[in-house]
């Protein structure tokens, strides 16, 4: 008598669960989810050790985009904090990675450097650190000039004056090659040119009481367009404009753009320019709400700007910039010069439904662009929670033209910094904020090297993509619950059947009937009792949010059936008699062609065990958070 042979597969799943668990454990999840084709996906360079809310990043990269270089801060051997910089060349590689050895950093440390600076110039071969030291009693604005490898031309030097706190500035390189730097004290707004070998002009001033932020951009004609707030009065602050020509240092007449009842708290304003037809100015700030945000309140921002040509500056209302909250955002095709391929359009100017919320102010594409762009932290809905992911906006011809997610990270992304290249390819850097101690420093582009070589998929994306289809596996047990009224009404069947029939072997008609009987019934009181199988579908649109690993092998398929339209309601019907039917078909490869009278019992319960198992893999993905697996 010939012997069948047992089945394996039970045993081999087993083994490869238990494989996938200690697998997982070796899993590094140091790189975003890719959401958008013009960008690569978000990838980890470092870890600051300050909090994420803080000025603690500085980004700047060469205008032939072979030079990507950051500095944050980080602790130090002796307790304190230093400076860190990375130089990254086109392809994403390091070129250089050291601590600054900075003297008046190491005196005072390096965590008393706030709101960092870095520009680099036209050459890309020198870069021009700036920072407020918050150790002194009175701030002060410093600088020192280093290479792209970190070496010191210029040790730190102060740039402001003695006695005079500095409570925000900007740099930007001038066509003459030297740098403009402005800054905002108690006494109004200073410039000053800082030239390629280290040489430092005397400051002009334009006398203003209570100026906070400021904000500015050059033109192509040397001419820097500058924002700023101001006021006395901590529940009331005015937003003003004016010009500096460069080349005099000469600052014109401030023209006033805005009011503004502090609620909790204004950030900005910030300055884009549009090159076009006609050229225009964007002045833009954002102001602080309460709103709840992961359990607590936290502050989420509106924002609002005003359009307008240098010459008729003024006069204008702001407008709220509206945008719908919830991911992903219906794209469209769009045209630009800024790799931007696809845009999400904004609500109209007058929307009085509910918006998408900023984090704080937005970082600008600096200088003239055919285009002006802005970088936010924007607050993006799913149907589980509320997520802070870095986003960009467009403006064109005085409004706004759309807005697309950068990129997406497991906690909140902060802070973002904006550059581009001389090919108006755009990069993007921020902190993503952990919970722990510091954040950790994010970086992104729509430049192809990069983006080739961000999204490559490396041997820690299989693990973390199996870490998390085994996560999701188990999460799927917290639903056995509602699962389990399932089987009840076909169990009560079975016994009373077996008892009023006497036969359980499928090979009689008898066993038949109850295992048919069995069948119907589950599938009935599946429907019944818990309708929502066939309504609660993962939309397409979450798939980069589920499988992140496929939106790298085929990020054009995968993001384009990300923006396909909701699955129709007869797919949600249809789930769960396909799972049924692939039940059916593992009890007969599992179990009833190994056995010449197979029980209906056993057969049901198998049949059972693999429905449920298969509905709660579905349904688990509309229950539960994927951003938590």
């Amino acid at each position: 008598m010939c012997l069948k042979k047992k089945p394996a597969i039970p045993i081999v799943l087993i083994v490869l669960l238990l494989a996938s668990l200690l697998l997982t454990a070796c899993a590094e999840r140091t790189r975003g989810l890719k959401v958008a084709l013009d960008w690569s996906r978000g990838v980890q360079l470092g870890q600051t050790d300050v909090a994420s809310g803080e000025d603690s990043l500085a980004l700047a990269v060469a205008p032939t985009g072979d030079l990507v270089s950051l500095v944050w801060p980080v602790a130090s051997e002796n307790n304190g904090r230093t400076l860190h910089l990375l130089t990254l060349n086109k392809r994403g590689q390091p070129l250089a990675e050291q601590s600054l050895n900075l003297e008046t950093l190491s005196a005072n440390g390096g965590g008393s450097a706030s709101q960092l600076q870095l520009t680099i110039s036209a050459e890309g071969d020198t870069l021009l650190l700036t920072w407020i030291d918050e150790s002194q009693d009175s701030p002060g604005l410093y600088h020192a000039r280093l290479t792209p490898k970190g070496t010191v031309l210029t040790p730190p030097h102060r740039l402001s004056p003695e006695g005079f706190g500095v409570r925000s500035y900007q740099v930007a390189l001038l066509a003459d090659r030297d740098f403009l730097v402005m800054w905002a004290d108690r006494d109004g707004i200073s410039a000053t040119r800082v030239s390629p070998d280290g040489a430092v002009a005397s400051p002009v001033a334009l006398a203003r009481q209570g100026v906070w932020q400021l904000s500015f951009q050059l033109d192509h004609d040397g001419i820097a367009h500058l924002a700023w707030q101001e006021g006395t009065l901590p529940a009331r602050r005015e937003i003003y404009y004016a010009t500096l020509d460069t080349n005099a240092l000469a600052f014109s007449s401030p023209a006033h753009l805005a009011t503004e009842q502090i609620y909790d708290q204004l950030h900005g304003p910030v300055v884009a320019l549009e090159r076009g037809e006609a050229d225009r100015v964007y002045v833009g700030w954002t102001l602080a709400t309460r709103r709840v945000f992961g359990g607590g309140a936290v502050a989420q921002h509106d924002a609002f700007y005003v359009s307008f040509s240098p010459a008729k500056a003024g006069g204008m209302p702001p407008i709220r910039i509206s945008l719908s909250p919830w991911f992903p955002p219906a794209y469209l095709p769009t045209s630009s010069t800024l790799s931007c391929t696809q845009l999400a359009l904004p609500y109209p100017d007058d929307w009085t439904g509910s918006r998408a919320g900023f984090y704080l102010s937005p970082a600008v594409l600096p200088g003239v662009a055919s285009e002006a762009v802005w970088a936010v932290s924007m607050y993006a809905q799913t149907q589980w929670s509320q997520q802070i992911q870095p986003a960009l906006l467009t403006f064109d011809e005085g409004q706004v033209k759309g807005y697309q997610l950068a990129a997406w990270t497991a906690h909140p992304s902060l802070r973002p910094l904006l550059e581009t290249d001389a090919a108006d390819h755009l990069y993007l850097a921020w902190l993503e904020a952990s919970g722990k101690r510091g954040a950790f420093v994010y970086a992104a582009s729509t430049a192809p090297a990069l983006r080739d070589a961000w999204d490559k998929p490396t041997a820690s994306d299989w693990l973390v993509e199996l870490e998390r289809i085994t996560i999701r596996l188990l999460s799927a047990t917290g639903l056995i619950f509602t699962a389990s009224v399932w089987v009840v009404v076909p169990v009560l069947w079975i016994f009373v059947a077996l008892a009023v029939l006497r036969g359980t072997s499928l090979a009689e008609s008898k066993g038949r009937i109850i295992f048919l009987g069995a069948v119907v019934l589950h599938w009935a009181t599946k429907y019944l009792s818990t309708p929502e199988v066939s309504t609660r579908l993962p939309r397409p649109g979450y798939l980069p949010l589920f499988s992140p690993l496929l939106t790298l092998l085929s990020p054009r398929l995968a993001l384009q059936l990300a923006q396909s339209a909701p699955l129709p309601t007869w797919v949600g019907f249809l789930v769960p008699v396909l799972s049924l039917a692939v039940s059916l078909l593992l009890v007969h490869l599992l179990y009833l062609r190994w056995k010449d009278e197979p029980s209906s019992l056993v057969a049901y319960v198998l049949l059972a065990l693999a429905d449920v198992f298969i509905s709660l893999q579905v349904y688990a993905l509309t229950y539960f958070d994927p951003i938590k697996f």
